[in-house]
């Protein structure tokens, strides 16, 4: 077996994003279509490339033989266009809403229109703040250094825009890139593993997430209950029953808020920028909560020490010593009942 030519040269023409529909946080998809062409420079002077479609009886175009039933490695642009996958679409979601050849001059032009949903690692560290790639991956499944291999010619990095007519999260993301909001960002890349690799062509769509729905229906209502907790140092010390009664109520509806929150999101092993929040705000409340609780004991066991102060006059004290509080203390530690001596003024011989 051996190649009887060089590797196809292939130009990307267009990567446009026509629709982008949603994007699933806790599944990490987003729901999407787009279309590409790739041109055959020359193509349609080439009589391997030119040759008609043909098909077997699966619908797959055949590869082409010689008179002796062996593959003569010269297939036709529809037989590479037939290579062409999508690999980080989700099986069972797509759409081919066209695929044809056509001639354009001299050129073969190779176009792929698919709806569908795709893949994605969503990185969510800083979610609801966050901006996210979405790429749509091509593979062409001819082997590099194979016997029918394409040389994909790298594209202008902005070769591809999104629609915005077809863009309907407006009002949940942005559109952001370095080149300009509508571009999609395209580049090349191989696919699979060393020894076997397959040329790829990848299409980056960069969304910023608006946080403010995030943040009105979860971050403002966890503020406003860690305020509301303060509340519970108005009822008086003794009153444990009516302390607790206000903060453990506010800690349950921070729990349930913090589900809320986690339902946002996909499991993940790191915590959110939401979810720090929502855990600080629900350790204040806890921490409200045992202060409600521990107060009047706290309060009972200083009594003894508050009623010596009092019978000593407070911060009132003769000589500046009764007012000083580390006189006060070290009275209340030796029990002395007496208040101590004037301080007499020192002279000298």
């Amino acid at each position: 077996m051996h190649r009887v030519h060089g590797p196809r040269r292939v130009e990307v023409d267009i990567f446009d994003v026509l629709r982008l529909i949603e994007v699933d946080n806790v599944k990490q998809t987003f729901t999407a279509q787009f279309l590409c062409q790739l041109r055959f420079v020359g193509g349609a002077m080439d009589e391997h490339l030119k040759a008609d479609e043909e098909r077997d009886d699966k619908g797959r175009v055949k590869f082409p033989l010689d008179d002796q039933g062996k593959p003569t490695y010269l297939p036709s642009a529809w037989w590479y266009l037939d290579q062409i996958e999508c690999n980080n679409l989700l099986p069972g979601s797509s759409h081919v809403l066209d695929k044809k050849v056509t001639k354009d001059g001299s050129d073969l032009v190779l176009q792929l229109r698919i709806d569908g949903e795709f893949t994605t690692k969503l990185e969510l560290a800083d979610f609801p703040c966050d901006m996210q790639k979405l790429p749509i991956n091509l593979v062409i499944c001819c082997r590099n250094g194979g016997p029918v291999a394409v040389d994909i010619v790298e594209p202008p990095a902005a070769c591809g825009q999104i629609v915005r007519s077809g863009f309907v999260m407006d009002q949940l993301w942005d559109l952001r890139t370095e080149v300009g909001g509508d571009a999609v960002l395209v580049h090349l890349y191989d696919h699979g593993r060393p020894g076997r690799l397959f040329p790829a062509i990848s299409a980056v769509i960069h969304v910023h997430r608006k946080p403010y729905f995030h943040l009105l229906n979860v971050a403002a209502p966890m503020t406003l209950f860690s305020l509301l907790a303060f509340l519970q140092y108005q009822v008086p010390a003794d009153a444990v029953s009516d302390r607790l009664a206000i903060s453990l109520t506010l800690l349950l509806t921070s729990a349930a808020y913090k589900f809320a929150a986690s339902s946002l999101v996909p499991p993940i092993s790191y915590m959110t920028a939401v979810d720090t929040y929502v855990t600080y705000a629900a350790a204040h409340l806890a921490l409200s909560t045992i202060a409600g609780g521990t107060v009047d004991m706290l309060s009972r066991a200083a009594a003894p020490a508050l009623a010596v102060r009092a019978a000593w006059g407070g911060d009132k004290g003769d000589e500046g010593y009764e007012g000083n509080i580390t006189g006060r203390l070290l009275r209340v530690a030796t029990g002395s009942t007496s208040a101590p001596p004037p301080r007499q003024a020192c002279t000298t011989a």
